[in-house]
């Protein structure tokens, strides 16, 4: 089933347009810190590094969401 961005935007309405780390954690459904820091370290989310954090735009989080569930469908 292809999932649209539009629902991915309905579904993280709550969380805010830039994100933290834990932020981001919640979103993708409870994953640990070390694995979202994997995930910015295998170039498979976009991060921006702000001093010792990091931000991630929330579509950002659209576009991985979007891009695990097209290889999930393939």
């Amino acid at each position: 089933m292809k999932v649209t961005k539009s629902v991915y935007k309905k579904l993280l309405a709550e969380y805010p347009e830039v994100m933290r780390v834990n932020e981001v954690c919640a979103a993708l459904g409870g994953i640990c810190r070390s694995t979202c820091y994997n995930l910015f370290k295998e170039n498979k989310l976009h991060a921006v590094k702000c001093g010792r954090s990091y931000i991630v735009a929330k579509l950002n989080v659209i576009e991985y969401l979007m891009n695990e569930n097209n290889k999930s469908c393939k």
